[in-house]
């Protein structure tokens, strides 16, 4: 799963041509249209989040909800800043768990 506003890290993951889809959530409706041009990227529109911890409870709850991702299954999440669009900052690997995501 990656972060994304610009769509610029989404991008470089779809030149990898990775096995798994990945899901790139982004708040802009242009960007995501453009991603859905991209090689193993499944584009989502969502809010935009003020603060990391609200970000990743969202992109939680949507993959859960959506029934992309059981609870406790690992997904790699990547994201980064718009300071230096394509350079990421952040990579974590999670366990969503549904008692997280209720709250």
């Amino acid at each position: 799963m990656v972060y994304t506003l610009s769509g610029t890290t989404a991008w470089i993951l779809s030149k990898l041509r990775l096995r798994r889809p990945v899901f790139a959530l982004c708040p802009d409706r242009a960007v995501c249209r453009r991603l859905a041009l991209a090689h193993g990227i499944v584009p989502v529109n969502v809010d935009y989040y003020a603060n990391t911890d609200d970000l990743l409870r969202g992109g939680d709850r949507l993959l859960i909800e959506s029934g992309i991702v059981k609870p406790g299954e690992t997904i790699v999440v990547v994201g980064g800043t718009r300071q230096f669009a394509g350079v990421d900052n952040m990579i974590q690997l999670r366990r969503p768990e549904v008692s997280e995501v209720e709250n």
